[in-house]
Protein backbone atom coordinates (compact mmCIF):
# COMPACT_ATOMS: atom_id res chain seq x y z
CA UNK A 1 0.00 0.00 0.00
CA UNK A 2 2.87 2.55 0.82
CA UNK A 3 4.66 1.38 -2.59
CA UNK A 4 1.63 2.38 -4.66
CA UNK A 5 1.75 5.81 -2.62
CA UNK A 6 5.36 6.33 -4.04
CA UNK A 7 6.07 8.18 -7.41
CA UNK A 8 7.38 6.87 -10.52
CA UNK A 9 10.90 7.53 -9.84
CA UNK A 10 11.36 6.21 -6.72
CA UNK A 11 9.16 3.02 -7.85
CA UNK A 12 11.70 2.30 -10.26
CA UNK A 13 14.19 2.77 -7.60
CA UNK A 14 13.31 -0.01 -6.14
CA UNK A 15 12.62 -2.07 -9.48
CA UNK A 16 16.16 -1.53 -9.88
CA UNK A 17 17.82 -2.48 -6.26
CA UNK A 18 19.04 -5.79 -7.08
CA UNK A 19 18.79 -6.59 -2.99
CA UNK A 20 15.01 -6.78 -3.28
CA UNK A 21 13.28 -10.40 -4.11
CA UNK A 22 13.87 -10.58 -8.64
CA UNK A 23 9.86 -11.42 -8.38
CA UNK A 24 9.27 -8.30 -6.12
CA UNK A 25 11.10 -6.16 -9.02
CA UNK A 26 9.43 -7.60 -11.35
CA UNK A 27 6.18 -6.75 -9.84
CA UNK A 28 7.61 -3.49 -9.34
CA UNK A 29 9.19 -2.83 -12.91
CA UNK A 30 5.63 -4.08 -14.56
CA UNK A 31 3.16 -1.64 -12.47
CA UNK A 32 6.09 1.22 -12.88
CA UNK A 33 6.10 0.73 -16.91
CA UNK A 34 2.00 0.44 -16.47
CA UNK A 35 2.41 4.01 -15.10
CA UNK A 36 5.19 5.50 -17.30
CA UNK A 37 2.73 4.38 -20.42
CA UNK A 38 0.19 6.53 -18.77
CA UNK A 39 2.18 9.47 -17.72
CA UNK A 40 3.87 9.26 -21.31
CA UNK A 41 7.64 9.37 -19.89
CA UNK A 42 9.67 7.82 -22.12
CA UNK A 43 12.52 7.69 -20.42
CA UNK A 44 10.56 6.16 -17.51
CA UNK A 45 9.26 4.02 -20.38
CA UNK A 46 12.71 2.97 -22.18
CA UNK A 47 14.53 2.45 -18.03
CA UNK A 48 11.84 -0.06 -17.51
CA UNK A 49 11.95 -2.01 -20.58
CA UNK A 50 15.34 -2.40 -20.07
CA UNK A 51 14.80 -3.81 -16.19
CA UNK A 52 12.14 -5.96 -17.87
CA UNK A 53 13.88 -7.72 -20.58
CA UNK A 54 15.99 -9.48 -17.87
CA UNK A 55 13.17 -9.60 -14.97
CA UNK A 56 10.22 -10.92 -17.81
CA UNK A 57 12.75 -12.42 -20.82
CA UNK A 58 9.71 -14.04 -21.87
CA UNK A 59 8.68 -11.05 -23.87
CA UNK A 60 12.75 -9.91 -24.51
CA UNK A 61 12.25 -9.02 -28.18
CA UNK A 62 9.25 -6.98 -26.86
CA UNK A 63 11.16 -5.23 -24.28
CA UNK A 64 14.22 -4.71 -26.61
CA UNK A 65 11.95 -3.21 -29.68
CA UNK A 66 10.54 -0.42 -27.00
CA UNK A 67 14.06 0.52 -26.05
CA UNK A 68 15.95 0.69 -29.88
CA UNK A 69 12.26 2.74 -31.25
CA UNK A 70 12.68 6.60 -30.91
CA UNK A 71 9.53 8.48 -29.58
CA UNK A 72 6.37 8.51 -31.82
CA UNK A 73 3.72 6.85 -33.13
CA UNK A 74 5.74 3.23 -33.55
CA UNK A 75 7.25 3.46 -30.11
CA UNK A 76 3.43 3.98 -28.87
CA UNK A 77 2.34 0.98 -31.14
CA UNK A 78 5.73 -1.29 -29.35
CA UNK A 79 4.38 -0.02 -25.98
CA UNK A 80 0.67 -1.74 -26.14
CA UNK A 81 1.98 -4.43 -28.50
CA UNK A 82 3.62 -5.53 -25.03
CA UNK A 83 0.56 -4.42 -23.08
CA UNK A 84 -1.56 -6.69 -24.99
CA UNK A 85 0.43 -9.98 -23.84
CA UNK A 86 0.05 -8.92 -19.94
CA UNK A 87 -3.95 -9.27 -19.43
CA UNK A 88 -3.17 -8.44 -15.51
CA UNK A 89 -0.75 -5.16 -15.59
CA UNK A 90 -1.97 -2.48 -13.66
CA UNK A 91 -0.49 0.78 -11.91
CA UNK A 92 -0.94 -0.72 -8.91
CA UNK A 93 0.15 -3.89 -6.80
CA UNK A 94 -3.40 -3.96 -5.38
CA UNK A 95 -5.42 -5.36 -8.70
CA UNK A 96 -2.00 -6.74 -10.51
CA UNK A 97 -1.47 -10.17 -10.70
CA UNK A 98 2.07 -11.29 -11.47
CA UNK A 99 2.83 -13.21 -15.24
CA UNK A 100 3.71 -16.57 -14.55
CA UNK A 101 4.97 -19.45 -17.21
CA UNK A 102 4.83 -18.84 -20.69
CA UNK A 103 3.34 -15.68 -22.55
CA UNK A 104 0.50 -18.01 -23.75
CA UNK A 105 -0.22 -19.03 -19.92
CA UNK A 106 -0.40 -15.33 -18.96
CA UNK A 107 -3.55 -14.81 -17.26
CA UNK A 108 -5.77 -12.44 -15.91
CA UNK A 109 -8.12 -9.57 -17.65
CA UNK A 110 -7.20 -6.81 -19.72
CA UNK A 111 -8.53 -3.17 -18.86
CA UNK A 112 -8.97 -0.40 -21.36
CA UNK A 113 -6.20 1.97 -20.87
CA UNK A 114 -7.13 5.47 -21.63
CA UNK A 115 -4.33 7.90 -22.36
CA UNK A 116 -5.09 11.70 -21.09
CA UNK A 117 -2.65 14.64 -22.96
CA UNK A 118 -0.05 16.27 -21.00
CA UNK A 119 -1.34 19.41 -18.52
CA UNK A 120 -4.94 18.04 -19.10
CA UNK A 121 -5.45 15.61 -16.42
CA UNK A 122 -8.37 14.42 -14.52
CA UNK A 123 -9.23 15.94 -11.01
CA UNK A 124 -8.47 13.05 -9.07
CA UNK A 125 -7.03 9.78 -9.24
CA UNK A 126 -8.01 6.23 -7.93
CA UNK A 127 -6.04 5.57 -4.75
CA UNK A 128 -6.82 1.99 -4.00
CA UNK A 129 -7.66 1.19 -0.10
CA UNK A 130 -5.96 -0.59 2.76
CA UNK A 131 -8.60 -3.55 2.27
CA UNK A 132 -7.56 -3.41 -1.63
CA UNK A 133 -3.98 -5.00 0.15
CA UNK A 134 -5.62 -7.96 2.00
CA UNK A 135 -4.45 -11.32 1.04
CA UNK A 136 -6.73 -12.81 -1.74
CA UNK A 137 -8.14 -9.07 -1.93
CA UNK A 138 -6.85 -9.29 -6.07
CA UNK A 139 -9.86 -8.12 -8.20
CA UNK A 140 -11.47 -6.09 -5.15
CA UNK A 141 -13.69 -3.35 -7.02
CA UNK A 142 -13.22 -1.08 -4.21
CA UNK A 143 -13.51 2.79 -5.22
CA UNK A 144 -12.67 5.75 -3.47
CA UNK A 145 -14.65 6.71 -0.46
CA UNK A 146 -15.61 3.04 0.00
CA UNK A 147 -15.99 3.47 3.81
CA UNK A 148 -15.42 -0.03 4.26
CA UNK A 149 -12.53 -0.65 2.12
CA UNK A 150 -10.82 2.67 3.63
CA UNK A 151 -10.86 1.43 7.43
CA UNK A 152 -9.89 -2.44 6.67
CA UNK A 153 -6.93 -3.20 8.98
CA UNK A 154 -4.28 -3.84 7.00
CA UNK A 155 -2.08 -3.58 9.62
CA UNK A 156 -2.86 -6.29 11.54
CA UNK A 157 -4.17 -8.01 8.76
CA UNK A 158 -8.08 -8.04 10.28
CA UNK A 159 -6.64 -8.89 13.81
CA UNK A 160 -7.10 -5.47 15.33
CA UNK A 161 -10.82 -4.86 13.37
CA UNK A 162 -11.90 -2.18 11.03
CA UNK A 163 -10.79 1.35 11.96
CA UNK A 164 -7.90 0.23 14.80
CA UNK A 165 -4.88 0.56 13.11
CA UNK A 166 -5.25 3.30 10.10
CA UNK A 167 -2.29 2.97 7.53
CA UNK A 168 0.51 5.13 8.26
CA UNK A 169 2.76 6.44 5.67
CA UNK A 170 6.17 7.34 6.65
CA UNK A 171 8.30 10.34 6.14
CA UNK A 172 9.51 9.33 2.66
CA UNK A 173 6.51 8.69 1.51
CA UNK A 174 5.16 11.55 2.90
CA UNK A 175 7.53 13.64 1.14
CA UNK A 176 6.79 12.43 -2.55
CA UNK A 177 3.11 12.51 -1.74
CA UNK A 178 2.33 15.43 -3.39
CA UNK A 179 4.18 14.27 -6.60
CA UNK A 180 2.81 10.84 -6.38
CA UNK A 181 -1.08 12.43 -6.13
CA UNK A 182 0.14 14.58 -9.97
CA UNK A 183 0.64 11.54 -11.49
CA UNK A 184 -2.19 9.80 -10.68
CA UNK A 185 -4.34 12.16 -12.17
CA UNK A 186 -3.36 10.55 -15.48
CA UNK A 187 -3.87 7.13 -14.14
CA UNK A 188 -7.12 6.21 -16.32
CA UNK A 189 -8.20 2.51 -17.42
CA UNK A 190 -10.79 0.36 -16.61
CA UNK A 191 -14.89 1.73 -16.96
CA UNK A 192 -14.64 5.21 -15.72
CA UNK A 193 -17.79 6.77 -14.57
CA UNK A 194 -17.19 9.76 -16.77
CA UNK A 195 -13.48 10.17 -18.98
CA UNK A 196 -13.09 12.95 -20.38
CA UNK A 197 -14.31 13.37 -24.16
CA UNK A 198 -10.16 14.04 -24.95
CA UNK A 199 -9.26 10.59 -23.42
CA UNK A 200 -7.81 8.04 -26.07
CA UNK A 201 -7.98 4.62 -25.65
CA UNK A 202 -4.31 3.19 -26.15
CA UNK A 203 -6.06 0.04 -27.58
CA UNK A 204 -7.68 2.44 -30.46
CA UNK A 205 -4.70 3.46 -30.45
CA UNK A 206 -2.99 0.46 -31.87
CA UNK A 207 -5.71 -0.51 -33.82
CA UNK A 208 -5.54 2.66 -35.41
CA UNK A 209 -1.63 2.08 -35.81
CA UNK A 210 -2.28 -1.18 -38.06
CA UNK A 211 -4.90 0.69 -40.38
CA UNK A 212 -2.36 2.71 -41.35
CA UNK A 213 0.08 0.62 -40.95
CA UNK A 214 -0.59 -2.23 -43.50
CA UNK A 215 3.28 -3.75 -44.06
CA UNK A 216 3.96 -4.00 -40.36
CA UNK A 217 5.25 -7.74 -39.41
CA UNK A 218 3.34 -7.45 -36.32
CA UNK A 219 -0.33 -6.04 -37.72
CA UNK A 220 -1.81 -9.29 -38.01
CA UNK A 221 -0.64 -10.48 -34.70
CA UNK A 222 -1.48 -7.29 -33.27
CA UNK A 223 -5.27 -7.51 -34.28
CA UNK A 224 -5.53 -11.08 -33.28
CA UNK A 225 -4.73 -9.60 -29.63
CA UNK A 226 -6.77 -7.02 -29.71
CA UNK A 227 -9.34 -9.63 -30.27
CA UNK A 228 -8.40 -11.37 -27.42
CA UNK A 229 -8.44 -7.83 -25.28
CA UNK A 230 -11.97 -7.46 -26.38
CA UNK A 231 -12.84 -10.88 -24.91
CA UNK A 232 -11.50 -10.14 -21.88
CA UNK A 233 -11.75 -7.06 -21.01
CA UNK A 234 -11.29 -3.65 -22.93
CA UNK A 235 -13.79 -3.85 -25.23
CA UNK A 236 -13.99 -0.11 -25.89
CA UNK A 237 -16.61 1.18 -28.94
CA UNK A 238 -17.00 -2.46 -30.01
CA UNK A 239 -12.94 -2.79 -30.26
CA UNK A 240 -13.02 -6.83 -31.03
CA UNK A 241 -15.80 -6.17 -34.26
CA UNK A 242 -12.93 -3.66 -35.65
CA UNK A 243 -10.17 -5.77 -34.90
CA UNK A 244 -11.43 -9.32 -36.61
CA UNK A 245 -12.93 -7.32 -40.00
CA UNK A 246 -9.55 -6.12 -40.48
CA UNK A 247 -7.66 -8.84 -39.91
CA UNK A 248 -10.08 -11.31 -41.66
CA UNK A 249 -10.14 -8.40 -44.74
CA UNK A 250 -6.46 -7.84 -45.06
CA UNK A 251 -4.45 -10.78 -43.53
CA UNK A 252 -7.40 -13.60 -44.34
CA UNK A 253 -4.62 -16.28 -45.07
CA UNK A 254 -2.50 -15.68 -42.13
CA UNK A 255 -1.98 -17.54 -39.03
CA UNK A 256 -3.39 -15.36 -36.70
CA UNK A 257 -6.95 -14.66 -38.91
CA UNK A 258 -7.33 -18.97 -38.64
CA UNK A 259 -6.21 -18.45 -34.86
CA UNK A 260 -9.93 -16.11 -34.77
CA UNK A 261 -12.80 -17.50 -35.96
CA UNK A 262 -14.65 -15.65 -33.88
CA UNK A 263 -15.17 -12.09 -32.66
CA UNK A 264 -17.15 -11.05 -28.86
CA UNK A 265 -18.63 -7.85 -28.82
Amino acid sequence: AIIDRLPLAERMTLAGDEAIPRELRLDLALTSYGRAVQLQDNAAIDRLAAMLETLLPQLATDWRRITHTPAGSSKRFAEAFVMAKIPSLRVDLADYARPEGTEPQFSGYWEDWLLLPPGRATRAGRVPPPGAYLPDAYGYGGEPGDAEQEAADLICLTRCGPGHAPLHLPGFAVAGLGRAQAERRYFLYGSPEAPPPYARSLWDEMLAYVRSHPAEPRAAEALYRLIRVARWGGNHDHLGKRAFRLLHDRYPRSVWARRSPYYYD
